[in-house]
């Protein structure tokens, strides 16, 4: 995949805080992630991490990152 510059959200970045997470694992969900586009919105899933996203101009503009419970 091209490269893209990933930006966070102050929403999002205390969801990473609390998680524990860092942007490198952040980054990873978005770029080797499954992908669902719901309109101008993004959500990509790898494991128990979903991310929601914006591509704005030319980056990724994290919303918001949501930790999933294992099923």
């Amino acid at each position: 995949m091209y490269p893209m510059e990933i930006r966070f959200s102050r929403h999002a970045k205390n969801k990473v805080r609390l998680y524990k997470l860092t942007g490198e694992e952040v980054e990873e969900v978005i770029r080797s992630g499954e992908r669902l586009n719901q309109g101008d919105k993004w959500e990509s899933q790898l494991g128990e991490l979903r991310v929601i996203w914006l591509m704005v101009g030319s980056y990724a503009l994290v919303v918001t990152v949501i930790k999933t419970r294992g099923r």
